[in-house]
């Protein structure tokens, strides 16, 4: 809990920074308080997910390549302890210097994977259990990537997974062409990449979501008043825990009150150039998905693993990957329900709409440009 907490606190600092050209204790806090009323880091401390500290960790690693650190095969090397989440610091490979950072990382991290692993065969062995346990979980409940949401909706398996991979590779060239226009705005390029990651991976879930608070809180800090409008519907999407109504449906007015919580700890971020925000965008979006989420979670109920369980007793000659794909099926995890995709689609949108944000944040017809003075005295453009 120590490590999460830490976590937490970078991550909160970290994603301030990257917002702000002036770091304060205020726009610290600020987004500190947001990142933990967010559905995605409650679950994060409370299950004790790795997400959260690779999360943070790629914020610093974000920071240190814009100061062209040595510290970041440090940071990036963290990054990479739940490498899903590190995809997106690819975009900064278009700098020799951070390409060369980032190489030396990933060097480090699979010399020591192999080396803490037992070798090359061991890790051959636990690519394939990787495999393997991917396979068993591509299309289950707690998964939020589009082939198992497009099968919720009574999509052919096969179907989905050719789409799932289209779509990624179309993302992946989103991503890459707004990687070379954006050189010059490394932070943006980072949270249009970040803001896409579910729509690329396979392999994604509900606390996965901790590392759009990046995204979310630079936009929030940068981008002008229509921008921050549509990042905080965004934020109001993508992190809060939505699909955990239908899961515990006696606690769904918990939810609807960390989902205000969210909206409000959102209006109350700082921006670079605004005097002040309206908070209505994320409540008025919260209110509407609540009105969706919660008819929907009530009368289509999602099990739990491993309260679902009951008394099941796993063989004693099945593999990991299989004892998983048997408790999947008794608890009920691998079933259909559209509510269920509907639930889970919430938050694909809520990233798909800061990627949006991004992108319009990016055109300098909607940054807003605030003016600084050098040491002479003279005015330079800042760009966010």
């Amino acid at each position: 809990m120590g490590v999460l907490a830490l976590a937490l606190l970078v991550l909160g600092v970290g994603a301030a920074a990257l917002a702000h050209v002036r770091l304060t204790a205020s726009r610290a806090a600020s987004a500190l308080i947001f990142a933990a009323v967010t559905g995605p880091s409650i679950s994060d401390l409370a299950l004790g997910q790795v997400a959260l500290v690779s999360a943070a960790a790629v914020a610093c690693t974000l920071l240190a390549l814009e100061r062209r650190s040595a510290w970041t095969i440090v940071t990036a090397f963290g990054a990479a302890i739940q490498p899903n989440l590190a995809l997106p610091l690819a975009v900064r490979l278009t700098s020799r210097r951070a390409a060369l950072l980032l190489a030396a990382a990933a060097a480090a991290f699979f010399a020591v994977t192999l080396v803490a692993g037992g070798g090359g065969s061991a890790l051959l062995a636990y690519l394939q259990r990787l495999g393997e346990h991917t396979a068993s979980e591509r299309f289950i409940l707690i998964q939020y990537s589009v082939p198992a949401i497009a099968v919720s909706f009574g999509a052919d398996r096969q179907a989905a997974q050719l789409g799932g991979t289209i779509l990624a590779f179309a993302t992946v060239a989103c991503v890459a062409a707004m990687a070379i226009r954006l050189r010059a705005q490394p932070r943006l390029s980072a949270a249009f990449a970040i803001a896409l990651l579910p729509w690329a991976v396979p392999f994604f879930h509900e606390h996965d979501f901790v590392i759009e608070l990046i995204p979310a809180v630079v936009l929030a800090a940068s981008a002008n008043a229509r921008v921050r409008a549509l990042t905080g519907i965004a934020a109001a999407c993508a992190l809060v825990d939505w699909l955990g109504i239908a899961q515990r449906p006696a606690f769904a007015a918990q939810t609807v009150c960390l989902a205000l919580a969210v909206a409000c700890a959102f209006a109350a971020l700082p921006n670079r150039s605004l005097r002040a925000s309206s908070p209505l965008p994320p409540l008025i979006a919260c209110a509407l998905v609540a009105a969706i989420a919660v008819p929907l979670a009530l009368a289509f109920p999602a099990p739990v693993w491993p309260d679902a369980l009951g008394a099941f007793h796993a063989a004693a000659n099945l593999d990991s990957s299989a004892v998983w794909a048997a408790e999947q099926q008794r608890a009920g995890l691998n079933g259909v329900a559209p509510a269920w995709g509907i639930l889970r689609a919430i938050p694909l949108l809520g990233c798909l709409l800061l990627a949006v944000g991004a992108y319009f944040a990016a055109d300098p017809v909607a940054i807003t440009i605030r003016p600084a003075r050098t040491a002479n005295g003279t005015g330079v453009s800042e760009s966010p």
